[in-house]
């Protein structure tokens, strides 16, 4: 039998922002697949977590191995509803959530500086990339071609926001501000595709 290529997809609360990083980070790492992380249909947390959990049940319809397929859930908290719920509808299911608080912004910050600096809404946290790092900042910029060779640092910020910073604080990830795990999924996916279900399994 063929060897099986690795079925990712990401399904992203964003139109541009996330799915450009993904995608280009995953043809970058020679995964062939057509725009494998893409916007949900209903873009609300409990939209996107829907998607991905039907996403998943198509790929074993499939017959993929479960094994080779990796699917995430790629949602922010800024100010919408229904982010406990979509956190929640997870747990003890194969689909993994990649959470960001206020939003996937935050992860782009971790580029350039470590911080724990709370902003109140996403529009503020682009204005303070705008100001600070970025002036032609857009969401719907190339932002892993411009950022990759930032990733070693960006990983080592969100490890220490996730790991130092909020150690000692049990509130749920949609309460704590800064907050991303984007982390865990770039590392897995700058892994040989051979190690992504161990990695994968503990996400």
């Amino acid at each position: 039998m063929h060897s099986i290529e690795p079925y990712i997809r990401l399904v992203c609360e964003g139109r541009k922002t996330e799915p450009n990083y993904f995608n280009g980070l995953l043809r970058y790492m020679g995964i062939k697949m057509a725009n494998p992380a893409f916007k949900a249909k209903d873009n609300s947390p409990l939209g996107v977590v829907r998607e991905a959990l039907t996403v998943y049940k198509d790929a074993v319809r499939l017959r993929i191995p479960k094994v080779k397929i990796f699917i995430f859930a790629v949602f922010d908290r800024d100010g919408h509803a229904g982010v406990p719920e979509a956190v929640g509808m997870l747990r003890d299911t194969p689909v993994k959530a990649i959470f960001s608080n206020v939003c996937f912004e935050h992860w782009i910050l971790l580029h350039y500086e470590q911080t724990q600096r709370q902003f109140a809404n996403c529009d503020e946290l682009i204005s303070y990339i705008e100001h600070n790092h970025d002036p032609s900042y857009s969401k719907s910029g190339d932002h892993f071609h411009q950022l990759k060779n930032r990733i070693p640092t960006a990983i080592v910020n969100a490890k220490w926001l996730s790991e130092t910073h909020w150690k000692y604080d049990d509130r749920p990830i949609w309460e704590r501000n800064p907050y991303t795990d984007v982390h865990k999924a770039v590392q897995m996916i700058q892994m040989p595709p051979s190690e992504w279900n161990d990695t994968f399994s503990r996400l």
